[in-house]
C-alpha cells in the first residue's frame, strides 16, 4: 500500500507540473505565432521538406494537442487524489488510466517509427541509418519500462488486499 501511496502523491506533483507547463506552452505559444499566421507558417515548413509529415501535424494541430494533454492531467490529478484518499473511485479511475496508458505505449510500439518521426537531410542519411540500431534500442527499451510499470500499477491495483482495502474506505 506504501507504494500505491508514494505513486498517488508522485502523480499528483507530476499532474501539477504538466498542466502548469501546458498553459504556459499554450501561453508562449500564443505569444510567437500570432492568430491568424499559422497557415502561413505551415505553408512555409512543408515547403522546405526540412519537417517530418508527423511534425508538421504536430504544429498544426499544436493548440488541440495541448489542450488533450492538459486535459489528462486533469484526469491523473483528479485520480490521484482519490488513489490518495484511498476511495475505491480513486483506484478504478487510476486503473483506467493506467489501462490507457498500456495500450497507448502498445499502440505506440506498433504503428509509430520513430525513424519516420523526423526530417532527416540527404546529407545526413548515411549516418542516420547507421545509428537506427541505437535508435530502436532506445525506443524499445522505453516502451518496455513504461509497459512494465504500467503492468505492475493494474496488477497492484487489482490485488484482492488493496481492492479489499479501497471498498472498506469508500
Amino acid at each position: 500500500m506504501k507504494a500505491l501511496m508514494k505513486i498517488g502523491w508522485f502523480s499528483i506533483a507530476i499532474s501539477v507540473l504538466g498542466i502548469v507547463t501546458g498553459v504556459a506552452e499554450g501561453i508562449i505559444f500564443r505569444s510567437v505565432v500570432p492568430v491568424g499566421q499559422m497557415d502561413q507558417i505551415m505553408k512555409a515548413l512543408q515547403a522546405s521538406g526540412e519537417m517530418s509529415p508527423t511534425m508538421i501535424w504536430l504544429l498544426k494541430n499544436f493548440q488541440l494537442v495541448n489542450l488533450a494533454n492538459i486535459s489528462f492531467m486533469v484526469l491523473i490529478l483528479l485520480a490521484s487524489v482519490g488513489l490518495v484518499k484511498k476511495v475505491e473511485w480513486g483506484r478504478k479511475f487510476c486503473l483506467g488510466l493506467s489501462t490507457v496508458g498500456l495500450l497507448s505505449t502498445l499502440g505506440t510500439v506498433f504503428l509509430l517509427d520513430p525513424m519516420k518521426m523526423i526530417s532527416i537531410p540527404p546529407e545526413l542519411a548515411d549516418s542516420a541509418n547507421a545509428m537506427k540500431p541505437v535508435i530502436m534500442g532506445l525506443y524499445y527499451s522505453v516502451n518496455a519500462i513504461f509497459l512494465l510499470v504500467f503492468g505492475w500499477f493494474n496488477w497492484k491495483l487489482t490485488r484482492p488486499e488493496i481492492v479489499s482495502e479501497f471498498q472498506k474506505n469508500s
